[in-house]
């Protein structure tokens, strides 16, 4: 199932450009989300770590959708789940990374390191996601180039 609504005016831009600004909207979005989850999870436990890391798997979810769906309008697959699954699985870390040395080397508040250090990993992310789901585009263009025309 296709969502060919979900195009926006990013649809009239080349490829180059298509997929980091659809990149950069989809990541606005659910870095927001993100953050929002983790501000009210913080009002109820003073564990940083669980409110981030729960925040982190709902947006994690969501965003694998969008990601397919909007950024690189592919369906699900096995191959792009799993790629995207170690890619954010590495993204965590780069995250809870950045978020611990936000808040204890640097001085940073809870509420300012949790989309500061999202925004950072997002950042590394992007490269990680577009090589999965930009692989097999690239095979098939390959093959198309490679046969003999009819």
């Amino acid at each position: 199932m296709r969502f060919k609504h979900f195009t926006l005016p990013t649809r009239r831009l080349s490829d180059r450009y298509r997929h980091p600004v659809r990149f950069i909207i989809n990541g606005l979005f659910f870095t927001a989300l993100q953050t929002l989850i983790y501000w009210g999870l913080l009002k109820w436990t003073e564990y940083v770590t669980t409110a981030f890391s729960v925040a982190f798997i709902i947006e994690m979810i969501l965003n694998y959708i969008f990601t397919n769906y909007y950024i690189f309008n592919t369906t699900p697959r096995i191959k792009n789940a799993g790629g995207y699954a170690i890619s954010r699985f590495i993204n965590y870390f780069v995250q809870i990374g950045f978020l611990h040395i936000l808040i204890n080397w640097l001085g940073m508040s809870e509420k300012g390191a949790g989309p500061t250090s999202i925004i950072l990993a997002g950042i590394i992310n992007y490269f990680f996601l577009a090589f999965f789901f930009k692989t097999k585009k690239k095979n098939i263009k390959k093959v198309q180039q490679n046969s003999p025309e009819k």
